[in-house]
């Protein structure tokens, strides 16, 4: 009861539960949501679980799911941030902001010892 109409059972059952980050394809193939998950195919469900309206809105546009397994959490979250902003996706909000240009840089010491520091990208 929770699929959205345009996805089956058996393509539910083929998404994995493992480590990555999950597209949403409208009827056009247009990724309209990035996310990432450490299992894959219970996002999924959570997402169409619960009456919302903006569940709602999703559940009726998608067309299909892929994904991408990265094997660790933090791979999944630098994938996702990369690909929400390339794709710019209609339904993701949270990531849609122009952030400052930041750096980290490397150097040596007086010591002779490495060090990093975080500064604005110059």
């Amino acid at each position: 009861s929770f699929l959205p109409p345009n996805i089956s059972l058996s393509r539910y059952l083929e998404i994995p539960e493992a480590t990555g980050i999950y597209y949403f394809h409208d009827s056009q193939g247009q990724v309209i949501y990035v996310g990432k998950a450490n299992n894959i195919r219970e996002r999924f469900k959570g997402h169409f679980s619960g009456n919302s309206k903006d569940k709602l809105s999703l559940k009726t546009e998608i067309h299909d799911i892929s994904w991408t397994l990265t094997g660790s959490e933090m791979l999944a979250y630098l994938l996702e941030v990369l690909e929400i902003k390339r794709l710019w996706p209609k339904y993701n909000q949270a990531s849609k902001f122009q952030s400052s240009s930041w750096a980290i840089y490397h150097y040596q010491d007086g010591n002779g010892f490495d060090r990093l520091q975080v500064g604005k990208y110059a």
